[in-house]
């Protein structure tokens, strides 16, 4: 149900009202939500992605609708399914300066966000590869790229490609290490992949 990748817009990282957990909420919500800006997750699915009990996922869904990020409503064209709407919000402009204590510990916390974000994203990328060896060195050169969405797309996406290709299939996959820090997803052709080609292992 969910994608990959979540929209957390400065909107709601730097919303003075909104808990951690509610703007993780929110997150998830755009992971699910269809080109309409519309969700239909249900309470269930947000209780076991986060651990949380079904009442917290109310709780803080009631706040995030309080608070103008989203709206609910029930769409009985679809079998009375619950839709969650993302609203628009009043543009703001993040403090960069003179940022008192309370500001820098919420700072402190979204890098806590961004370094479970980056967390996230590896293990995406390693339960694609094949090759599952040498993972603390794999996490280290993952961390050293630290991919923004558009360059983790192409490389899932060259995993497939090369996951079919004559190479891998015969066995010869680098460990992710070297894959990514030799950032191997530059340099696919998928033409030259799918023809028989002879070619030492490299790791």
């Amino acid at each position: 149900m969910s994608n990959y990748f979540a929209i957390l817009p400065a909107e709601i990282r730097y919303h003075k009202e909104l808990s951690f957990g509610e703007k993780i909420l929110y997150a998830e919500i755009t992971a699910c939500a269809d080109e309409n800006e519309i969700c239909t997750a249900t309470n269930e699915h947000f209780s076991g992605a986060f651990d949380k009990s079904v009442k917290w996922v109310s709780n803080s869904l009631t706040s995030l609708k309080q608070y103008g990020c989203i709206d609910v409503s029930i769409s009985k064209s679809k079998g009375n399914f619950r839709e969650i709407h993302l609203l628009p919000m009043e543009k703001i402009t993040p403090v960069t300066e003179n940022i008192n204590d309370n500001h820098a510990t919420e700072f402190l916390q979204m890098n806590v966000f961004v370094e479970n974000a980056l967390e996230s994203n590896f293990e995406v990328i390693w339960s694609a590869y094949p090759n599952h060896e040498e993972r603390d060195r794999a996490k280290t050169a993952f961390a050293e790229i630290s991919p923004d969405t558009d360059t983790l797309e192409r490389i899932l996406t060259d995993i497939e490609i090369r996951r079919n290709s004559d190479e891998w299939q015969g066995g010869n996959i680098p460990y992710l290490c070297n894959y990514l820090s030799k950032r191997k997803w530059e340099c696919c052709c998928s033409s030259r992949l799918s023809q028989p080609h002879n070619v030492m292992p490299y790791i």
